[in-house]
């Protein structure tokens, strides 16, 4: 695949509002850079180191995957349990996995209900995020207005995908099922839209 990175940079400068990117290559090395260190709303794209977490701390024996969670309340904005109130409550695993492709919001917070979002910022300051924070959870808007805001980094955020290619989320194993996750996700409209048909791409997808 060629890349037209003047293009790229093309498109970054003429977006009404600040584009902060970065493409790294499967080694590390940096092919392209755009202010990859700005501090920008993290939006539902926050919920990659929330699922790695959930899949790290199964890998090290801290919960199971199959431990069944309840749905509690159901929240607006994107995902579907707010939609099928028949559903008292689901494992960790299909959580994670609405939280990720469907980007529901509801099995996000039971999930940082669930691990704590001390326990997710411990193993976010593990893998080097020094900007990208966890802050609140989704739809709390009072804690919003109070300026605890979900934030990340390009550069911080590329350096979590990385460890996945490479197999550093624990094991090659948890690696793998954490991008087999990833590739799920429905939305088409943004990255998958520009790509071939059938190409891989594991990603997370958010917008305010």
């Amino acid at each position: 695949m060629t890349i037209d990175w003047v293009a790229l940079d093309r498109g970054a400068t003429i977006l009404d509002g600040t584009a902060g990117l970065i493409v790294l290559d499967a080694e590390g090395r940096t092919l392209y850079e755009r202010d990859p260190d700005a501090t920008l709303p993290a939006a539902s794209v926050i919920k990659i180191p929330i699922l790695m977490s959930v899949y790290a701390d199964a890998a090290d024996g801290r919960l199971s995957l199959d431990e069944r969670v309840a749905v509690g309340q159901h929240l607006p904005g994107t995902g579907v349990l707010g939609r099928v109130s028949g559903v008292t409550d689901l494992t960790v695993r299909d959580h994670a996995t609405l939280m990720t492709i469907v980007s529901d919001n509801t099995s996000t917070n039971r999930l940082m209900e669930r691990l704590g979002t001390e326990r997710i910022a411990e193993r976010m300051r593990e893998w080097g995020c020094i900007r990208t924070e966890l802050r609140r959870k989704m739809f709390d808007f009072e804690a919003a207005n109070r300026g605890f805001d979900n934030v990340a980094t390009p550069r911080e955020l590329a350096a979590l995908l990385l460890r996945l290619v490479r197999g550093e989320l624990v094991d090659r194993a948890t690696s793998d099922a954490v991008l087999a996750v990833l590739e799920g996700t429905q939305d088409d409209g943004l990255i998958r839209r520009y790509l071939p048909a059938r190409t891989r791409v594991a990603h997370k997808t958010g917008s305010l």
